[in-house]
Parts: structure tokens; sequence; C-alpha cells
């Protein structure tokens, strides 16, 4: 079993926010570093993209200084032009500020950001 089909039998589908003890107890239990952790996360958002129109999917991860792990990915939507599609990096940034997250440490994404998302950073 790989170290991301680990990940996904300990947290849920619907898992979009990892508290710094939950993400300890995970990496203990999968024998990873924090930046590992993190590139796993970015994989496991780049499975929860939504991209009927262009195929493309993007998954991104970010922890910020208190520890705590965010999740993203895009999402388009059908009947919609591409202008509309939630980017990965975006969603990601709503999350943390949903959240109440803070500073953040370290983003993790699944492919090089494009001009918009290089902006929005």
């Amino acid at each position: 079993m790989s170290k991301l089909e680990e990940l996904a039998t300990l947290i849920t589908p619907k898992t979009y926010q990892i508290t710094p003890k939950q993400a300890l107890l995970i990496t203990k239990t999968l024998q990873i570093s924090d930046d590992e952790f993190l590139r796993l996360l970015a994989k496991f958002g780049l499975d929860r993209a939504y991209a009927p129109i262009s195929g493309f999917h993007v998954g991104s991860a970010a922890v910020t200084v208190e520890g705590a792990y965010f999740i993203g990915n895009n999402m388009e939507f059908l009947g919609l032009p591409l202008s509309a599609a939630i980017h990965s990096e975006q969603f990601l940034i709503s999350n943390v500020l949903g959240n109440r997250g803070t500073i953040l440490k370290t983003v993790a994404i699944t492919h090089s950001p494009c001009g918009h998302c290089r902006q929005f950073f």
C-alpha cells in the first residue's frame, strides 16, 4: 500500500483541514516527515479535483506557522466558462482564511501555478 493510500485510510474524504495534533499523529503513524506529509496532502487534493471541462486536475496543500494543514483542489462547473473555475490555490487560500488560519509557512502544489495563481499568491 502506498503512503497516499495509507493516508486515505486515516482521514475522511470530506476533510480539508487537519489540526496540528492530528498531523502529528498521522506523520508518526505513516513514519513520514512534515514536508512529505504536505506533498501527500497536495496529492490527496489532486484526487478531489473536479475538472469536467479541461480534464486538468490540480491539488494543493499548505501548513500554517501554528502547524495546521489545509487542502485545496480545482473545480470547474459545467455550463459555465473556464473563467468561472476555482483554481486549486484559490480554494486553498479560501479554505485557510475561512477556517481562521493565519500565516502560511509552506505551500505544496501538484502542478506549476498558472499566471493567475502566481499573482494570487
